[in-house]
């Protein structure tokens, strides 16, 4: 799940790129129904791409993803890259909860 640290050796590194539901209104806190607080997650070449939900992450690191994206004024809070890596064949990935530098793709 997010914001669990990965050991050495534990999986496939590699940068995210994280982009909040394009609304009208980009607010602080996940509001609404669920199926609207979708969050899309992929790398550069789209080998990982998945959708993260607060049904399959814990609700304090959905909480706290949202709102290191929506803060993010380099992106205009729509978007933010992490680090990450994928295990288990690719159905994992563990996001490190720390924001990158805006990435060039």
């Amino acid at each position: 799940g997010a914001g669990r640290p990965s050991q050495k050796g534990d999986g496939i590194p590699a940068v995210v790129k994280v982009q909040l539901p394009l609304t009208e209104v980009i607010t602080l806190e996940p509001r609404g129904r669920a199926e609207d607080l979708l969050l899309m997650c992929y790398d550069r070449n789209r080998k990982i791409h998945c959708i993260i939900y607060p049904g399959n992450t814990a609700a304090e690191d959905f909480r706290r993803l949202w709102r290191l994206i929506a803060t993010n004024e380099t992106e205009h809070g729509l978007k933010a890259y992490f680090s990450a890596v994928c295990r288990a064949g690719g159905t994992e990935l563990c996001i490190n909860m720390q924001r990158m530098p805006s990435q060039p793709w």
